[in-house]
């Protein structure tokens, strides 16, 4: 068989599957714009990501569980905004940058709001561990030093001092 001609076959059959679930269950799927539409960005993905593995000299995916191997928890490390993070889980969140004018954003009218709901956002998705960090020593052109977010800096912490 040549090349991909498996996975290819493994996507039909996929498909079919999806297709016989919904009959099973007797659920029309064309009734559920949003079924149909995860379910065209799921083999769009699927298709986007073993064209990725192929590019970068991944020919050996034919079978499926080359399919599945795409499709693994990736290790490493993620480098994202506050805003990029929501939905997401990590076993360590490492967070900096936390200072007033930053969080919240200096032009935020609703700033201690906001710094509440950016700081809810971060520490929750931690599992295992969270790092929060204000540092030192940040200048600015124009004002003085940053200081710690003050939502954060109200939360008195073992280790402050150090």
């Amino acid at each position: 068989m040549k090349p991909f001609a498996r996975l290819a076959r493994t996507q039909v059959v996929a498909s079919q599957f999806f297709d016989q679930f919904f009959v099973a269950l007797g659920i029309d799927a064309n009734d559920y714009v949003p079924l149909v539409g995860q379910r065209e960005a799921f083999f769009e993905s699927s298709q986007r990501r073993i064209s990725q593995v192929t590019k970068d000299g991944g020919a050996f995916i034919s079978d499926i569980g080359a399919f599945r191997k795409v499709f693994e928890h990736r290790g490493g490390v993620t480098i994202s905004t506050i805003h990029g993070i929501k939905g997401d889980e990590y076993d360590v969140v490492i967070a900096y940058g936390l200072l007033e004018g930053m969080v919240p954003h200096f032009s935020d009218p609703d700033g201690r709001d906001s710094a509440m709901k950016l700081l809810y956002v971060i520490s929750s998705r931690a599992r295992k561990n969270l790092h929060l960090i204000s540092e030192r020593g940040r200048t600015r052109a124009w004002r003085p030093d940053y200081k710690t977010t003050e939502v954060l800096a109200e939360y008195a912490f073992g280790y402050d001092s150090l």
